[in-house]
């Protein structure tokens, strides 16, 4: 198999290629932020938790649609097949819900390892770390993805686990320090005291441009987890 820095650097130049693309898909994810924002300005009432709730739902829900759609962006980018936009469409809106079990049963057996011991929760994220991109990138379902990704972990655990995170939180982290930055020197130049940008209620500069951030960065951390799974995928 390929090294994750091979992976990294492929994935790199492909966001590089595809840029607009990609973010032109993740930027739908600004849209609940934005509402989110507007909502704030509401007067304190009813109306404005059920707004919140609404919000929240339709969040959850874009972000099951353009989570499928860029990690199929992504599986074609890496094996060279021509995008069809009308299937990827179809299949962002038939896998969400498979997607959003899977993603609900792979929380809930890790939060169990987790309370029971901090080992078991670490293996069963491990063994079931690739359930998610199983249920989007190849249609497996529930049970039988958790299966699939157990199988494909056994015998080599701490590569799986190598492949899974090494590369997305190389990028997390790359774009955390970044990000903290230019909020750095932006509350610098503007006086905000550190503690407010800290705070539950950030001033809105903030939460704009880390939202803005979160688009950039989110279809390259999904390009190298793909990416990763498919050279895992072929080690098998």
């Amino acid at each position: 198999m390929r090294p994750i820095s091979d992976i990294l650097a492929q994935s790199t130049q492909i966001y590089r290629l595809r840029a607009a693309e990609f973010i032109g898909y993740a930027g739908w994810l600004l849209l609940p932020t934005a509402a989110l924002l507007l909502a704030s300005f509401t007067p304190k009432s009813g109306f404005r938790d059920v707004l919140y709730f609404v919000i929240f739902i339709f969040q959850i829900l874009l972000w099951l649609r353009v989570f499928i759609i860029l990690a199929t962006l992504s599986q074609d980018a890496f094996t060279g097949k021509q995008t069809d936009a009308v299937e990827v469409q179809n299949r962002s809106r038939e896998r969400a819900y498979p997607f959003l079990i899977i993603c609900l049963m792979v929380a809930g057996v890790v939060l169990g390892g987790t309370l029971l011991f901090i080992i078991p929760g670490v293996v069963f994220a491990v063994w079931f770390g690739f359930a998610q991109l199983l249920v989007i990138l190849e249609g497996k379902r529930g049970l039988v993805a958790l299966a699939e990704s157990r199988a494909m972990v056994q015998g080599r655990f701490w590569n799986a686990a190598r492949y899974q995170f090494v590369g997305p939180i190389t990028v997390v982290f790359v774009y955390s320090v970044i990000l903290a930055f230019v909020i750095s020197i932006l509350a610098f130049f503007t006086g905000t005291p550190m503690e407010n940008i800290l705070s539950e209620s950030p001033p809105l500069w903030v939460t704009v441009i880390s939202a803005v951030g979160d688009a950039f960065t989110i279809p390259l951390v999904l390009l190298v987890a793909v990416g990763s799974f498919l050279e895992f995928r072929k080690g098998e």
